[in-house]
């Protein structure tokens, strides 16, 4: 049998319930009849926008290409959200070091999982993006929620319109150097068990290093230069990070992000509090990194550069904190930090 093009991007979402791993793409296509169709406006309607150039090729390769290419990974959550409406959007802002994983893995086993950071091209293989979706349209019609995780940044989904009224959307903040130390600890425990950096994320943090090689037996003074190059370099760790997860970079941007969007806020002294009387649940403590420096140890070089980096941070946190402490309760909503 085979079945009519995508009208729309809720079609080719779930034409993709066809895919199979041993006849890939070209198996999906030759399933679909795609008899006095347009190139052009194929695309138009697997993406809802229409194509730099048109170009003369055939629809099933139209289709393919489309699939494959740079705009539908672009706009991958922005579409995949929007062409399943009747979803309920549980919506997690993982501020890096800040409890995410924990969150993430307890809200799993209540809810199915859309992964925010479908776009990123370490996130998933071309095939393996594909199969990823194949697998969340066949769900799709057994649950009535998605639940949002990973690394997204709050004014994305503030730009692309994607929290509703009937959504729900939180967030988990932390004291701004413990983010930091955190953020080192946790990339040295990276290094520590792939030194040699099979994985994409070490590898391309030892590039940045210009290390060829995690050092087997590292001494202090090597975690203490390491560290204060993990700091030197925005693209291992970039500065004022709950400013950049949660605004554009400062502080006043990123309660103004707060603030409109009306996100729910705690922080990871309340965290505990709040996971059990918000859902139920306790923490597990995951994802904890072993600790090759600490806040007490800190050098006057390493803790000179920290402070420089959390200068944003810092003015968010207490604002934050201060919101929190007045509610007497485990979180307070983004319109009271207005």
């Amino acid at each position: 049998m085979r079945f009519a093009p995508p009208r729309n991007a809720r079609d080719m979402f779930q034409l993709l319930a066809l895919f199979e791993r041993e006849t890939g793409i070209d198996g999906l296509a030759d399933r679909i009849d795609f008899t006095d169709v347009r190139s052009h406006h194929l695309y138009r309607a697997m993406l809802g926008t229409s194509p730099a150039s048109i170009e003369d090729i055939e629809p099933a390769a139209c289709f393919k290409q489309t699939l494959l290419g740079d705009a539908f990974r672009r706009g991958i959550l922005k579409n995949l959200l929007d062409a399943f409406p009747e979803k309920r959007r549980v919506i997690f802002v993982h501020v890096p070091k800040c409890a995410g994983t924990d969150l993430s893995l307890a809200l799993e086993q209540r809810f199915h999982t859309v992964i925010g950071t479908l776009d990123h091209p370490d996130s998933f293989t071309p095939e393996g993006l594909l199969l990823y979706l194949r697998n969340l349209v066949i769900a799709a019609p057994l649950v009535d929620t998605w639940f949002v995780r990973g690394h997204v940044p709050l004014r994305r989904y503030v730009s692309q319109n994607l929290i509703r009224p009937t959504d729900q959307i939180f967030t988990v903040v932390r004291d701004p150097v413990d983010i930091l130390i955190s953020s080192i600890n946790y990339r040295l425990t990276r290094f520590s068990t792939d030194p040699d950096g099979r994985a994409v994320d070490t590898r391309q943090w030892l590039k940045k290093l210009d290390l060829t090689r995690f050092p087997d037996v590292p001494d202090q003074a090597q975690i203490v230069h390491l560290a204060t190059r993990m700091l030197a370099d925005p693209g291992v760790i970039r500065p004022n990070i709950l400013c950049a997860s949660l605004g554009s970079g400062t502080a006043e941007s990123a309660i103004t992000y707060i603030a409109g969007s009306d996100i729910e806020v705690t922080d990871t002294s309340r965290y505990d509090q709040w996971l059990a009387s918000r859902w139920g649940l306790t923490t597990r403590r995951a994802n904890t990194s072993r600790r090759f420096i600490s806040r007490n140890e800190l050098d006057a070089g390493l803790k000179a550069r920290i402070e420089k980096m959390v200068i944003e941070d810092r003015e968010l946190y207490r604002r934050i904190g201060e919101r929190l402490d007045a509610s007497g309760g485990p979180s307070i909503r983004g319109r009271e930090m207005g």
